[in-house]
Order: C-alpha cells, then sequence, then structure tokens
C-alpha cells in the first residue's frame, strides 16, 4: 500500500501545523514532547530494524529450501522489504516535519 506524494504532504502539512501547536506550549512541555516524540521515532526504527533483518535472513534462507516454494517466498518478502521502506519513509516524515520542527530553546 504506497502512498502517493500528495498523501505525504498531506502529512508534512499536519506535522507543520502540529509544531505550531507545540510550539506555543511552555519550554518545558516543549521539551517533555519533543523528547518522548524522540524516544518513539528511535524505538520504532528499532522495530523496522529487527523487521528488516529478519527479512534478510528470510530471503537468505529461501535460496537454500525447494524451487517450488521460491515465488510464493519471493513475493512475501518482497512485501516485507516494501513496506519496510514505506515505514522508514514515514518515520523520516514524522523526524523532519515535527520532531526538528519542535524548538526547545526560549527566543
Amino acid at each position: 500500500m504506497k502512498t502517493d506524494s500528495s498523501g505525504k504532504n498531506r502529512y508534512k502539512e499536519v506535522f507543520l501545523r502540529l509544531t505550531e501547536c507545540v510550539n506555543s506550549l511552555p519550554l518545558e512541555e516543549r521539551v517533555f514532547i519533543r523528547t518522548e516524540l524522540g524516544n518513539y521515532s528511535h524505538d520504532m526504527k528499532h522495530y523496522l530494524g529487527v523487521i528488516t533483518g529478519a527479512n534478510t535472513l528470510l530471503d537468505r534462507n529461501i535460496s537454500l529450501e525447494d524451487r517450488d516454494y521460491q515465488d510464493q517466498d519471493r513475493e512475501v518478502i518482497d512485501m516485507i522489504r516494501d513496506s519496510s521502506i514505506e515505514l522508514n519513509d514515514y518515520m523520516d516524515l514524522l523526524t523532519e516535519y515535527l520532531c526538528k520542527n519542535i524548538f526547545i530553546e526560549e527566543s
């Protein structure tokens, strides 16, 4: 399920609007929100790495298995890989357009 660029642009716009709201909060609240969003993003990237690693192991193992199953296995592996790439893109949107735009210094 790929999202077209207009969908991702909408998410960017939403994230930028959210940062406007968050940046109107007191410094302590902004620091808390940015820190927790950073922790969330870090954890999500960790689990994405686990999925990507498992995908690589599956890919390696099917080359050792019976050839009759390889086409079906290849399709599943490609779906996992493509979904991992998309999820990584979404996590990058969250980081780039939300986390990095929350100001944690007094102006």
